[in-house]
């Protein structure tokens, strides 16, 4: 097992429960895939988003979800600088 890298939390079509996940391929842009209607795949993450661990086990997006739950971390709302265009602007 290793340490996620992208991770996404989601309904697994397999159970219908929320998992955690990595996904199996970084390359793709998880959010145009979702829009888009294309197969998403993520290998499970066996604890939680802060010390999880990277399963063999691969899941299915049924309907992705915010990262993270309000469980894990209810403080934050927003983050302006989670993508590189944003940092860059006015710069």
């Amino acid at each position: 097992m290793s340490k996620p890298t992208h991770i996404i939390r989601f309904v697994a079509n397999e159970d219908s429960r929320v998992h955690l996940g990595q996904l199996v391929d970084t390359s793709r842009d998880v959010g145009l895939d979702t829009v888009e209607g294309k197969t998403i795949t993520a290998y499970e993450i066996n604890g939680s988003i802060f010390d999880g661990e990277v399963t063999r086990n691969t899941l299915t997006v049924k309907h992705l979800l915010s990262p993270l739950s309000m469980e894990n971390c209810n403080y934050i709302r927003c983050l302006g600088l989670n993508y590189k265009d944003h940092a860059n602007v006015g710069n």
